[in-house]
């Protein structure tokens, strides 16, 4: 009934909104063949009465079938609309069979982190995020949660990705300094080879120079298609901001892409994760994509002199950032073999030449800014 005085409309949309679902219904996915999901809510679950059938609950483009009794059949081959600030747990299509010795760890892409969307991965029997322990054979999940807009996926949208190790592959700061010294690893923006801070990785610090320190996330009811080839306008959902006298103001609950001074280079023998700096020097995450391949700012024989870092904060407290704080550390792996492809060289890149604050490959980048829509971040 609730559900058929929606449909009637109402004064300003084609919903009817003055009042809330009285009775909602909790199912469960029980199987997931191909494009489709089967839940344990049939005939016996809900009211047939009705010539429409059962809504999915925040999920608009999801439609719902009947599949007898006890079951229900969800279409996952068309893109549907995942909304802001609401978690949805989503099985892979993936399966996982690691040999006894190699385990993973799991991260965002660049573009759905450059997105604001959270993605955790999960396995059963692991009470742990984004980690995969060694042997490990079974399903995998991940949480999603869009932060600033909603988001339109649909089945094979790729928003996470894993590492594949065996053992503890990660460089302490005497094997930091060698490559360092030999290829160069951290450089400024004229190109010339800067000491790095070393502290358990290499500590980049955040760039304040730019006429255009950085981007915030727009208050927005538009959504982002995540399955269209077709950029974004960045003016939609992001202002432009600028630094006062070397800082900023980052307020609490809001997004900001920034970047670092340093121009990092991961020679192709190596990888690199971006992990947090330190809490203590304020309550902010740096990044949700942190993986660097190898090659990044490198090429394959060292033609590139490093790429700039692009930060992706999410502040918890207001936090004052100033210009050359220190905001993040890189992490360098050795690999166990050479890799096949060289990120930027062989393999298709976004984000190889980024300069500054470089949004996501969702939006095309801005050329220029108004002056009455900057800001202030």
């Amino acid at each position: 009934m609730d559900l058929e005085y929606g449909q009637i409309g109402g004064h300003d949309s084609a919903d009817y909104h003055d009042f809330e679902q009285s009775l909602h219904v909790i199912s469960t996915v029980i199987s997931r063949p191909p494009g489709l999901a089967i839940v344990d809510a049939g005939f016996n679950a809900f009211s047939t009465d009705r010539p429409f059938p059962p809504v999915p609950v925040d999920m608009p483009d999801l439609t719902y079938a009947w599949a007898g009794d006890e079951h229900g059949r969800l279409d996952l081959s068309q893109p549907t609309v995942l909304q802001r600030d609401c978690t949805y747990v989503v099985e892979l299509q993936e399966r996982l069979h690691l040999p006894p010795e190699v385990h993973a760890y799991t991260n965002n892409k660049s573009t759905s982190g450059r997105t604001n969307i959270w993605v955790r991965a999960l396995v059963d029997g692991l009470p742990r995020f984004d980690r995969i322990p060694e042997g490990y054979a079974g399903k995998a999940y991940v949480m999603i949660t869009p932060r600033s807009w909603s988001v339109r996926v649909q089945a094979g949208t790729t928003l996470n990705q894993a590492r594949f190790l065996i053992g503890d592959n990660r460089l302490m700061d005497l094997e930091l300094d060698l490559p360092h010294q030999r290829v160069g690893l951290v450089y400024n923006a004229a190109g010339e080879r800067i000491t790095p801070q070393l502290d358990r990785g290499i500590l980049l610090t955040a760039d304040l120079s730019q006429d255009t320190i950085g981007y915030k996330a727009r208050h927005t009811d538009q959504v982002v298609d995540l399955t269209s080839t077709r950029p974004h306008q960045a003016e939609d959902f992001f202002e432009p901001g600028f630094a006062e006298r070397g800082e900023v103001v980052l307020k609490r609950g809001e997004f900001y892409i920034m970047s670092t001074c340093e121009f990092l280079r991961v020679p192709p023998a190596y990888a690199v994760e971006m992990v947090a700096y330190d809490i203590h020097s304020g309550e902010f995450r740096s990044h949700y994509a942190g993986f660097f391949d190898p090659g990044f700012g490198y090429g394959q024989d060292g033609e590139v002199l490093g790429t700039p870092a692009v930060l992706e904060v999410d502040p918890h407290e207001d936090v004052i950032i100033r210009h050359g704080q220190p905001i993040c550390k890189m992490v360098y792996e050795y690999l166990i073999k050479d890799p096949e492809k060289i990120y930027g060289v062989n393999l298709s890149s976004h984000y190889m030449h980024q300069r500054g604050p470089q949004l996501g490959r969702l939006f095309k980048q801005p050329h220029s800014q108004d002056a009455q829509t900057v800001s202030a971040l």
